[in-house]
């Protein structure tokens, strides 16, 4: 199953046009100092000025790890935002919205490449898009918004709007 998930992950970077990493860490078993490795590995070939992460707010017990991780290994980032899974918790906080209304068809079309989880409801495009435009009512004036709970950002302010 893990290869699967590979190669759809792999597929949906190519259409997007992006490189893509996938390291060989045990599915619900991630160790906080495999992750930061990896992430460090990661942010030292490619020098990102902007990161999005896992929020520490989430149920999965590997994205909460690699949320942590992530803060230790993009520490120098100038810019780290967390977005919110849908395993968030409510006690996801964003503080953070970025109009999406313009590319909401594409972020759809993105999950269609993931198949092998097409059967879980917030995979489903009405779910994507109501959340999206509840975050677009609740952040700002604007029709869908992506929700991210701002880590470090060492020069802007809070809301894009």
């Amino acid at each position: 199953m893990l290869e699967v998930r590979r190669t759809e992950a792999e597929a949906a970077a190519a259409w997007l046009g992006a490189s893509i990493t996938v390291a060989d860490l045990p599915d619900t078993l991630v160790s906080e100092k495999a992750a930061i490795d990896v992430i460090e590995a990661v942010a030292f070939a490619y020098g990102p000025d902007i990161a999005y992460i896992h929020s520490v707010h989430d149920t999965h017990q590997d994205h909460r790890i690699v949320a942590v991780a992530s803060r230790v290994a993009l520490r120098r980032v100038g810019k780290v935002y967390a977005y919110q899974s849908p395993s968030a918790t409510a006690e996801f906080s964003p503080a953070r919205f970025t109009n999406v209304t313009l590319t909401l068809d594409a972020k759809l079309e993105l999950l269609r490449f993931h198949k092998s989880q097409a059967h879980r409801h917030y995979m489903q495009a009405d779910y994507v898009t109501a959340n999206a435009r509840y975050w677009g009512g609740r952040g700002g004036n604007c029709p869908a918004a992506e929700a991210l709970e701002v880590i470090g950002d060492r020069d802007s302010s809070a809301s894009e709007f």
